[in-house]
């Protein structure tokens, strides 16, 4: 049986869509493959162990800023506040390290046939080289599911980062990427390995349609799920909107990013913030109790919203804002009979009318997943294990 090592980021109830799909796909593969899986964590209560598959832990590269953060946040006084900021000054706790990683590795003896690493972040192959180095393992399966050279947050580095993804992209066996990141390649070198390259989903499409739960009161409950960011998706067009919602109406936000800019939205009454939900369980309990899925289009187009292939799994209406009409949520899921398209740089009150008018007609929108399955063949799980698992059986 051949033996596979999983390097990803985050633990088994990581809300990092990336690592969730990694521990989907260990699930899988170990029906058939000896699976190992190796991942960060930033709190020790996140180490959690499979049944299924052998699970590695080590200390996050972020583990002592994060640490530090969250003792700061609870710091009750300005003295130790000031204590604790002197501290990590001495100490430098706010530097990522990769020592846990790299002391980890000395002690390791065991080979693979098989590893396979996954960004977001990217450091998951970084390691997984050293790994391939270190154990002397041919092969080499990278997934990149986030754009790195050519990511959003574009640096002075981009063209030391690309430089790095063609080291890995020769050294690697398979490429798994997105139609998107793929597509859209400016600096990154990833279209100069186009034999190597396979396309996936962004996201699995799993079911979970059981889990539809909505109360018939008349209200009608829209929900959020994801990030905010600043740049590539800020919801300031979006809450601007809500404030003419009829009463009828109920935003339920769970996210991350852009707090002081959602907060400020509260004073409306018919907005709901609330974290993200890491659970999975709980998290399928809440989306099922949801009307109606908001989805905010990136202002680039090598990445989309994850949420949406999740959203899809329920089977329930999506409203998708796209601020670039090139975006490739339009083309990916236009076929879905569920959704319907806004353009984000419309005016509120334009945009409400819109809005409220999809709403009426998606309210009580539901698709079998049978159905789904049909009009999204190759974004199930069952699709990348099959094509991981032809890739695996053809390895020396």
């Amino acid at each position: 049986m051949k033996r596979i090592l999983i390097v990803c980021a985050g633990g088994l109830e990581a809300t990092n869509p990336g690592t969730k799909e990694m521990v989907i796909l260990a699930n899988e593969l170990s029906k058939n493959f000896d699976v190992s899986f190796l991942t960060t964590y930033l709190w020790k209560s996140q180490r959690r162990q499979s049944e299924k598959f052998k699970t590695i832990y080590i200390k996050s590269p972020r583990y002592s800023k994060f640490r530090y953060f969250k003792r700061l946040q609870d710091c009750k006084s300005a003295p130790l506040e000031f204590l604790l900021k002197l501290y990590n000054k001495l100490f430098k706790c706010e530097k990522d390290s990769n020592k846990p990683f790299y002391s980890w590795l000395k002690r390791q003896k065991e080979t693979y046939d098989l590893i396979i690493s996954i960004s977001h972040p990217f450091y998951n192959h970084e390691y997984a080289n050293a790994i391939k180095e270190r154990l002397s393992i041919e092969n080499w399966f990278l997934m990149i599911l986030d754009p790195y050279a050519d990511g959003f947050a574009f640096s002075r580095d981009c063209e030391e980062k690309a430089k790095i993804e063609r080291e890995y992209f020769q050294k690697s066996k398979k490429i798994f990427t997105t139609c998107p990141i793929f597509e859209n390649a400016k600096i990154s070198p990833i279209k100069e390995f186009g034999e190597k390259v396979s396309i996936i989903p962004d996201v699995f499409i799993t079911d979970k349609t059981h889990y539809n739960n909505v109360h018939s009161d008349g209200t009608i409950r829209l929900g959020y799920f994801g990030m905010f960011y600043h740049d590539i998706r800020s919801p300031e067009p979006f809450l601007k909107m809500l404030r003419f919602l009829p009463e009828n109406y109920l935003t339920q936000l769970y996210f991350k990013g852009c707090e002081n800019l959602v907060k400020s939205a509260v004073q409306y009454g018919n907005i709901k913030i609330n974290d993200m939900i890491s659970d999975p369980e709980e998290y399928n309990k809440v989306a099922g109790k949801i009307n109606i899925f908001i989805s905010i289009g990136n202002s680039v187009i090598n990445q989309i919203p994850s949420k949406l292939y999740d959203c899809v799994s329920f089977g329930k209406p999506i409203i998708h804002f796209y601020q670039d009409k090139n975006d490739f949520v339009i083309k990916k899921f236009l076929k879905y009979p569920g959704i319907r398209f806004i353009d984000y740089s419309l005016d509120p009150q334009t945009a409400l009318k819109e809005f409220i008018k999809a709403c009426e007609e998606l309210k009580d929108f539901r698709i079998e997943y049978s159905t789904i399955k049909t009009l999204f063949p190759d974004d199930t799980i069952d699709f990348l294990t099959d094509c991981l698992g032809m890739e695996i059986y053809r390895l020396r």
